[in-house]
Formats: structure tokens, C-alpha cells, sequence
């Protein structure tokens, strides 16, 4: 995930103007979606990813779908 979104920012602008701009008049997020088999996953989101994302005043949101089977307790 860490080096998707890294790759996402390269494509766009470093003007942090630009950003904030365009922040302040619309409501702006990053959406990552994320599919397990296993419940328990965890993941990082790295310190570097979080000063894009910081610098450019946009939030992130995870929507986390889990596709296993879930195991009932019995007891």
C-alpha cells in the first residue's frame, strides 16, 4: 500500500498551494480498500506516506472487507 500511494503522488503536483487550494473548496480524501481472507491482518502506514498526505491536508479512509469464513464459537 505504502508504495502505491507513493507512486499515485509522483504522478500529481508537489505544489503544496496548488493543494491547498484545491482542499479548502472541496472535501478531499485518499480511499484504500483492502480485501482479507484471515482476520487479525494489520498493516502500516509508513511515516513519509503520512507527510504526503499531511502536506496536502488530505485524510485517508480504509474500508477493510473481509472475504473468509467466519468461525463461530460454540462455547
Amino acid at each position: 500500500m505504502n508504495i502505491k500511494l507513493k507512486n499515485f503522488f509522483e504522478n500529481l503536483t508537489d505544489d503544496l498551494d496548488k493543494w491547498q487550494t484545491l482542499t479548502s473548496k472541496y472535501e478531499s480524501w485518499v480511499d484504500v480498500a483492502g480485501y482479507m481472507n484471515n482476520w487479525n491482518r494489520g498493516f502500516i502506514v509508513e511515516t513519509d506516506v503520512l507527510k504526503l498526505l499531511s502536506d496536502r491536508n488530505l485524510k485517508i479512509c480504509f474500508d477493510i472487507y473481509f472475504n473468509g469464513k467466519e468461525e463461530e464459537n460454540d462455547e
